[in-house]
């Protein structure tokens, strides 16, 4: 049987009564909506994480490229460097529909991280930093692939302090799905709280599922919070 016996055991030389195949079959039933319950309550979670942080999200037009970022005070937007590249000065959009005139203020092409100054007499709302985070733990993206503006994808962490060929530092890699135009977007776990910044993804042909985050550790540092 599915279950066995009441007290878990299975003895296939016996047969099953019709107390015990109904105590099995109730077993499975319970166990089922179990499940469904605690995935009804993560998608709830998630549903209220991506609601907490897309007010913070931001679109980083750099001419003809466009990547993502968030504001981590009132008037300040962190992004990637590499979305940056090149410019002193970019737009950063709001989900409301405004665009507003920024400037680069600081950036470290070590760490790809990139400070913008937001030109604005509005406060926006800034997100919060995950103090912790762990192998295997629910993590969503928030960004604008290929230009698909304010695009949510969800995944686990698959390594917290994971060393990359050809990049200085260490990283979150992660399964969520990203594509060019997620970078310099967040990471979040399901307080909606961000455990790191989307750098780049693995780029050979047939790769899925390897993406990379700058900790969130790592970005407190370069803000010096």
């Amino acid at each position: 049987m599915i279950k066995g016996y009441p007290d878990g055991t299975f003895r296939p030389e016996q047969n099953v009564t019709r107390a015990e195949l109904a105590q099995t079959l109730h077993n499975f039933y319970l166990a089922l909506e179990r499940e469904k319950t605690a995935e009804a309550v993560e998608d709830q979670l998630v549903i209220n994480a991506v609601a907490n942080a897309l007010p913070s999200v931001v679109v980083v037009e750099n001419g003809d490229r466009l990547g993502s970022g968030f504001f981590v005070d009132g008037k300040r937007v962190i992004t990637a460097a590499h979305v940056v590249e090149g410019s002193n000065a970019v737009v950063v959009g709001t989900i409301t529909g405004k665009r507003y005139s920024a400037q680069v203020v600081k950036r470290s092409e070590t760490l790809d991280l990139a400070l913008l100054d937001v030109k604005t007499t509005e406060t926006a709302k800034p997100v919060r930093f995950a103090s912790s985070y762990r192998v295997g733990q629910t993590v969503i993206a928030i960004g604008h692939p290929q230009g698909l503006t304010y695009s949510v994808t969800r995944g686990i962490i698959s390594h917290t302090d994971r060393a990359v060929d050809g990049f200085s530092g260490h990283y979150l890699q992660f399964d969520t799905p990203v594509n060019p135009g997620n970078s310099g977007g967040p990471l979040i776990d399901l307080t909606g709280k961000v455990v790191g910044l989307v750098v780049f993804k693995g780029s050979d042909t047939g790769i899925e599922g390897l993406g990379f985050a700058v900790r969130a550790e790592d970005i407190r540092r370069f803000l010096g919070t």
